[in-house]
């Protein structure tokens, strides 16, 4: 991810609400404990606020923020891997030696005493430096052939300090394989932070999806209500009249017959309702009762145009698709691989340095510091290590199988490539269908409202039948409901695309 879509992912999140989330995320201590569930919706709920809600109460989302905090921490660990390495040891050691001599045996002893500090350190280049300081005292009594009594030596005070360096010629010159690793966990840092953005922008098109449902569902209910309302009176009006002998009996039957039917199709509706309510307030972290869990129930906002070109779209799914994102993970980690593969199949070649200062005293730790002050015992040497396997060809083959991944993994990306290009020219296209139905179905809403209201006037005077007046009230309802369900199409096509363009969280954090 580079630098504006990750500035881009940390905005849009906390715009959304997960200021909790993310600070849980920013403290390893406290990145699996869930904040406090969100306040139970009350009232009308806007789509904007219904976003915010799931967005603090999501367990995916706040899964996708620990693994990010997850991926930063082996990050971090792996940053930290080169450092100083301090070790220390103490020693003591009491040995006997028996010696022959022309009386029989005799056994001479040796007691010393060490202590050393010692520190190494690993550059990311393969480069080994290290330094040791060893004080001791040695004591002993001295046997041999030629000497049977023990001889009494010390005690001996020694100081030496010892620096080395060794470097890699061949293989492990370099940061190849020193910080593969690194570069390893920087790659699924990478993937989770995106994996992260994806799965906010998931929410929101989860939660406005079940929302517009909603929205749509009481509209249905809105306009069942309102042909109830009408149905009821039309037949109360009709049956006056049957009472007062202007109509038949029989005439009145397709108007009950239309009272029945759309009786039955508000129950349907607020069945509909119901559940949808339900869904809503499962995304939203409310009471799956949710009685009370409603859109507002008036008109929709207006329609928001396609602004995006089609070209457009598909670069920004090039980038904002998380599919993608992983998939050019795989090939980076698989170039990763080769590099490190050739590099083992290297000759193993190492230059070694050394140089050593000692001290040595005779019953006088002085002596021994005097010695060392004056550099006067210093030793040095150097040498060239070679390792030469007797045959490569499994480290060559581990190499050649590596380039072979690669060439896999980045086929695989073209194929999803071509396949999210071809999901965007779809869903734009289902979006563009879906505006244009919008206004063709407010045309046919409008003509068929205008021709209800026509038949039943022709019904009242006496030139229509009752069924000329159901079959066009069935008309206009089918036609309120069309437009109503063209727009939620629209909606969701809408929030299909700007979801798989990565879009969708920068239109809802937008200004206005």
């Amino acid at each position: 991810m580079n630098d504006r879509r990750r500035s881009r992912f940390a905005a849009s999140l906390l715009a959304l609400g997960l200021t909790v989330a993310l600070a849980c995320a920013a403290r390893p201590a406290a990145a699996t404990e869930p904040g406090p569930p969100p306040a139970p919706p009350s009232g009308p709920l806007s789509a904007q606020d219904a976003v915010r809600l799931a967005a603090q109460h999501s367990p995916t989302l706040r899964s996708a923020l620990i693994e990010v905090e997850r991926a930063a921490v082996l990050v971090r660990g792996e940053d930290k891997r080169y450092t100083p390495l301090f070790t220390s040891q103490l020693d003591y050691v009491h040995s006997t030696n028996p010696s022959l001599h022309t009386s029989g045996v005799s056994s001479g002893t040796n007691d010393a005493v060490n202590a050393q500090v010692a520190i190494n350190q690993q550059f990311a280049w393969g480069t080994l430096v290290a330094a040791e300081l060893t004080l001791g005292r040695t004591s002993s009594k001295y046997v041999s052939p030629q000497f049977p009594d023990p001889t009494s030596l010390g005690p001996g005070y020694g100081l030496e300090l010892r620096l080395s360096a060794t470097q890699p010629l061949l293989r492990g010159a370099g940061r190849t394989l020193w910080e593969a690793e690194l570069r390893s966990a920087r790659l699924v840092e990478r993937t989770a932070r995106t994996a992260a953005e994806q799965a906010g922008s998931e929410v929101a098109q989860a939660v406005l999806t079940a929302w517009w449902e909603l929205w749509y569902a009481e509209q249905a209910v809105r306009i069942q209500q309102a042909a109830k309302e009408t149905a009821e009176r039309q037949v109360a009006e009709a049956q006056v009249k049957v009472d007062a002998g202007a109509m038949a009996r029989l005439a009145v039957l397709p108007l009950r017959s239309s009272l029945a039917t759309i009786e039955e199709q508000l129950l349907a509706a607020e069945t509909t309702v119901r559940t949808a309510r339900i869904t809503l307030a499962r995304l939203v972290g409310g009471s799956l009762a949710a009685s009370d869990l409603v859109t507002g129930g008036g008109e929709a906002p207006a329609v928001t145009a396609l602004d995006l070109p089609l070209a457009q779209a598909i670069d920004d799914a090039m980038v904002g698709a998380v599919e993608l994102t992983q998939l050019r993970a795989n090939v980076e980690q698989a170039r990763l691989q080769v590099a490190v593969a050739e590099e083992q199949a290297e000759l193993k070649l190492d230059a070694s340095a050394w140089v050593s200062l000692q001290g040595l005293g005779n019953q006088s730790v002085g002596d021994a510091v005097t010695q060392f002050g004056e550099f006067g015992a210093v030793s040095g040497g150097v040498s060239v290590a070679l390792e030469l396997p007797v045959n490569r060809t499994t480290l060559r083959s581990a190499a050649a199988a590596a380039r072979l991944s690669v060439d896999a993994a980045a086929e695989r990306l073209r194929a999803a490539e071509e396949q999210v290009a071809q999901q965007v020219a779809e869903l734009y296209e289902q979006a563009a269908s879906a505006q244009a139905r919008i206004a063709l179905a407010e045309r046919t809403a409008a003509i068929a409202r205008e021709t209800a209201e026509g038949q039943a006037i022709s019904f009242e005077s006496g030139a229509g039948t009752a069924l000329e007046v159901v079959t066009a009230q069935q008309d206009q309802r089918q036609a309120a409901l069309r437009v109503v369900r063209a727009r939620v199409d629209y909606e969701l096509a809408r929030l299909a695309l700007l979801h798989l363009t990565g879009r969708l969280l920068d239109r809802l954090t937008a200004p206005g």
